[in-house]
């Protein structure tokens, strides 16, 4: 693997990715980034085994290959690159990648990178593309009605469903309910027209069980206790 990219690109890409490797885990693999070139493309990869992100970095590719650093080291070096530009090359006999830019030159172990686990391909009949500003901005007034109790992991993550027109948000810790509803300008894609419905949360399969269905005054509410408005406990973007 070998490819020459821009210093600035580099430690902006690598700022991005690098917050979500683990620091925490056993295995050493999920501290680092994982470094990919194929087809004259260079992709950043990093996961703690519960979000997984994918970052592209603009390069010149003279090799195609696939490494792993440790994600807070590599960041640290791009900080301190004195040029503008840099070329990384892996050198497979001393098993560490060469980093050039400018007087300085670093040498980086890597980590094993059959310990680094694969991410899923993008795709699929249920990719939904929304207005990321929308999506932000949904995420944040439900979020914070959002269960920190995990031991009921269910009700620490958001419910997520869309349609043509909506994205609809809904979060509860089971005293209190958010509902957030945002009319979307664009459509979806062609290949996503099936309604999409998920909860986003770090539940096991096992405590997933969907909540107890209650009656109450108020129409979003999922207990009796919420007393509020549907204008208030149900905001409609």
């Amino acid at each position: 693997m070998k490819f020459a990219t821009s210093s600035s690109e580099l430690l902006a890409q690598l700022s991005v990715v690098s917050r979500v490797a683990s620091t925490r885990s056993a295995v050493q693999a999920l501290s680092g980034v994982q470094l990919t070139t194929s087809g004259g493309a260079v992709e950043l990869r990093a996961t703690d085994m519960e979000v997984g992100l994918r970052v592209p970095l603009g390069a010149k590719v003279e090799r195609d290959g696939t490494v792993v650093l440790p994600a807070r080291l590599l960041l640290d070096v791009a900080r301190s690159l004195p040029g503008t530009d840099a070329t990384l090359e892996l050198r497979p006999a001393e098993q560490d990648v060469e980093i050039l830019s400018g007087s300085a030159t670093f040498h980086i172990r890597t980590l094993r990178a059959e310990d680094f686990p694969p991410l899923p391909e993008p795709g699929g009949d249920t990719i939904v593309k929304v207005p990321a500003a929308a999506f932000v901005e949904t995420i944040n007034r439900v979020a914070r009605s959002a269960s920190r109790d995990e031991t009921r992991p269910i009700l620490t993550g958001i419910l997520v469903s869309a349609s043509e027109s909506e994205l609809r948000m809904v979060a509860t810790d089971s005293y209190r309910l958010s509902v957030k509803e945002t009319r979307l300008r664009s459509r979806w894609t062609a290949a996503s027209r099936r309604p999409f419905r998920r909860v986003r949360c770090r539940s096991s399969p096992a405590s997933r069980r969907p909540p107890a269905r209650t009656s109450s005054a108020c129409p979003c509410a999922p207990t009796r206790s919420c007393s509020r408005s549907v204008a208030t406990c149900c905001p409609r973007g």
